[in-house]
């Protein structure tokens, strides 16, 4: 769910980095999610996943698919959930990586699209590299962001069926509040709470090490030199 988000969410910010006409009303077309408050986007996602009368399940019968289950269905529920996080978020994350990607000088684009570079190659040796502190950051802030959803299961699933959406964030919830076991309900926080810096405390430590072994190449680059 997380590197799906974040993955789409760079497409999406290297298409709106380019030049194309109208790519203003583009940009503004995936980020008026993000103005949408959670609770109104569940609404809205509730009322076109149902199972009856759903805007969704109408579409597929114009192309003969017959009428799914949806946020009924076990097997579905939690990919309902995920298509829900994402729409709302994703245009979030790709402001941020936007905004890394507009830091890039250009002309590093120009020398490598001299050399013969394509779209892969400047994508993965030029865009990647510069950006992977922007990336850090979203992929951290996201995953922080998908472990404490809930409202959606609160307010559609209720953690069904079948507990197949019955994230952890939502048990701490339940155990607090329906079945007042506070200690329960700290001691799953605490897991949490734990997952997201051990997840911290990794990304980071990837990144460090390899800004430290760039830095010691340039060190012995000027040595010699």
């Amino acid at each position: 769910m997380i590197p799906l988000q974040v993955l789409l969410a760079f497409l999406i910010a290297m298409l709106a980095n380019t030049t194309i006409k109208g790519i203003g009303i583009f940009r503004t077309i995936f980020y008026l999610p993000v103005t949408i408050s959670l609770t109104v986007a569940t609404i809205l996602w509730n009322m076109m996943f149902n199972p009856n009368n759903g805007i969704i399940n109408s579409l597929l019968s114009v192309f003969g698919i017959p009428a799914q289950g949806f946020l009924i269905s076990k097997s579905q529920a939690l990919w309902c959930i995920v298509i829900i996080a994402t729409w709302k978020g994703v245009g979030y994350w790709m402001m941020f990586i936007l905004a890394g990607l507009k830091n890039i000088d250009t002309s590093i684009y120009e020398s490598a699209r001299i050399d013969g570079a394509g779209w892969i190659k400047t994508t993965t040796r030029i865009t990647l590299p510069l950006i992977k502190r922007v990336l850090l950051f979203v992929f951290i802030a996201n995953t922080t962001a998908n472990v404490l959803l809930f409202v959606p299961m609160q307010m559609i699933t209720n953690g069904g069926p079948e507990n197949s959406t019955n994230v952890l964030m939502f048990e701490a919830y339940k155990s607090a509040f329906k079945f007042i076991d506070r200690p329960r309900s700290s001691a799953i926080v605490t897991v949490l709470l734990l997952i997201i810096v051990l997840i911290c405390c990794l990304q980071s430590f990837i990144l460090s090490d390899k800004d430290d072994d760039t830095n010691g190449k340039k060190k012995k680059g000027r040595k010699r030199a």
